[in-house]
C-alpha cells in the first residue's frame, strides 16, 4: 500500500516459495483494492503476464520463486518484494534480475 501511495503507476513483483503463501498475499491484495495477477493462476500464464506488462491498473504480479524467477524479463516493475528469505542466494538473485535488466528505466 505504501509503494501505491508514493506511485500510483508503480508496478511490483512479488516472490514466495510456498503457493499458499502467494494465496494468501493475493487475498490481501484484493482486500486492499490493490489489483494483481498470479502468474500461473488458473493456466492462464501468458494471459496473466501479458495483462501484468500492458494494463497500467494491474500493480502486482505474484509469483513462485522456484518458476517464476528465471527466463522473465519484467522490466515494466519497478520493486521486488521477497515475502520470505530465500535459502538459495542464486535463486534469490534471479528473482530480482527479472526487473533490473537492460531497457529498466526506473
Amino acid at each position: 500500500m505504501n509503494i501505491q501511495r508514493e506511485d500510483a503507476s508503480a508496478k511490483s513483483l512479488v516472490f514466495s516459495a510456498w503457493q499458499d503463501v502467494l494465496n494468501i498475499v493475493g487475498q490481501a491484495l484484493k482486500e486492499n483494492n490493490i489489483t494483481h495477477r498470479m502468474l500461473h493462476a488458473n493456466n492462464k500464464f501468458q494471459d496473466n503476464l501479458s495483462a501484468f506488462k500492458h494494463d497500467p491498473d494491474i500493480s502486482a504480479l505474484l509469483l513462485p520463486v522456484n518458476s517464476g524467477a528465471k527466463g522473465l524479463n519484467l522490466i515494466e516493475a519497478t520493486h521486488v518484494l521477497l515475502v520470505e528469505p530465500i535459502l538459495n542466494p542464486a535463486n534469490q538473485l534471479q528473482a530480482i534480475g527479472r526487473v533490473h535488466r537492460i531497457g529498466q528505466t526506473k
